[in-house]
């Protein structure tokens, strides 16, 4: 509903205003139906009408009445399979999660969000923070009551989180006199990889955490053995974002690095590619900038201009020289998540607000 259903409501309602009235304004209104997934199909269509046209207005939902974007981030998408999945991996995968997530850095503006899938099952949403990683691990030891004497040592190796807020549950599978087999469950918290990544929890990479202080825990104990249940072809993503094209070539350079360097590359079933990005950085626009100051203050308001990382097709209308501004949308919170919901009450104020800018360009 906020993202971004709101936001076409709002554009229908703003031409049948401006059809009502008469107003002197030329509309023309564009639904994209790829957006949240680069505007791959629409990116021509989107192009030539911005050419054609004076201004463009993005009408994406916003979490508070006074922001306006006026300027984004550009980032890249970049998606790999992994097959020949072997006992070695894990601790591999382990290393290169946590120190890919060691290049975001969010005060630079430069972020990473990694996320592991199966590929057999539908690729997850790459700009949204994962909230749940898992698998089985076999545990080998001598006799089952040496394994109870390590537990409790066990047990605080994997519940004490590296990320704060995140959260794990340990169920056993099955049970035998010299093995047990768990499913290690980490649990994380969704947020929107572009415009509030430091909100989420990455349960991903705290996995990776987690084995890694497991690998030490085990190595001390020569008795015990450790397993993982192997999976099937597993698929890679990467949500990386930057302020300009220079600073996300340099970050896509350091993953591939690090990427190689853990040696999980070599699992690729095709060599690693650059990630092409999405869409360019939204510059911001002056003339917005100035027409958008006057309509919140004639409405007895102060608008906060903002940058944000989260990309739209407002980036690649700015791209191609069309003067833009964002978030005209409906007032909300929680997008990309289970929980978003738009804000009544301020539907009506921020709707005028929107139109009022309209007319003001006339």
């Amino acid at each position: 509903a906020m993202d971004m259903k709101g936001g076409d409501v709002y554009m229908i309602a703003i031409a049948e205003t401006v059809r009502k009235f008469d107003l002197p304004v030329q509309l023309t209104l564009m639904i994209v139906p790829d957006e949240e997934t680069g505007s791959h199909h629409s990116k021509s269509a989107i192009e030539a009408a911005a050419k054609e046209h004076d201004y463009c207005i993005v009408f994406e939902a916003s979490e508070t009445m006074l922001d306006i974007v006026r300027s984004r981030k550009t980032g890249i998408h970049s998606e790999y399979f992994l097959h020949k999945i072997d006992q070695n991996f894990y601790g591999k995968l382990a290393r290169f999660l946590t120190e890919v997530s060691t290049l975001s850095d969010i005060d630079a503006g430069k972020t990473v969000n990694p996320i592991i899938s199966l590929k057999s099952d539908s690729a997850p949403r790459s700009n949204v923070v994962p909230d749940e990683a898992s698998l089985e691990i076999k545990f080998s030891y001598p006799h089952l009551h040496d394994f109870n004497m390590l537990c409790d040592k066990l047990y605080e190796a994997l519940k004490t989180p590296t990320l704060p807020g995140a959260k794990f549950s340990l169920l056993l599978v099955e049970e035998k006199e010299t093995y047990s087999i768990y499913r290690y469950t980490v649990i994380g918290k969704k947020a929107h990889a572009g415009n509030n990544i430091e909100d989420g929890v990455n349960a991903w990479v705290e996995l990776g955490h987690r084995l890694l202080v497991l690998e030490k825990l085990i190595k001390k104990h020569s008795d015990f053995k450790t397993a993982f249940l192997l999976t099937t072809d597993l698929r890679l993503q990467f949500d990386m974002r930057s302020n300009t094209l220079t600073e996300l070539d340099q970050l896509q350079a350091s993953v591939v690095k690090i990427l190689e360097s853990s040696d999980v590359s070599a699992y690729l079933t095709e060599p690693f590619k650059a990630g092409v990005p999405s869409r360019p950085a939204m510059e911001p626009s002056s003339a917005f900038d100035e027409a958008s100051t006057q309509v919140f203050a004639d409405a007895g308001l102060t608008v906060n201009l903002v940058h944000k990382g989260g990309m739209s097709d407002g980036n690649i209308t700015r791209g191609v020289g069309c003067p833009t501004t964002d978030a005209w949308g409906p007032i909300g919170a929680d997008l990309h998540t289970y929980n978003e919901h738009i804000v009544c009450s301020q539907w009506t104020p921020k709707l005028k607000l929107a139109t009022d800018l309209i007319v003001s360009l006339k």
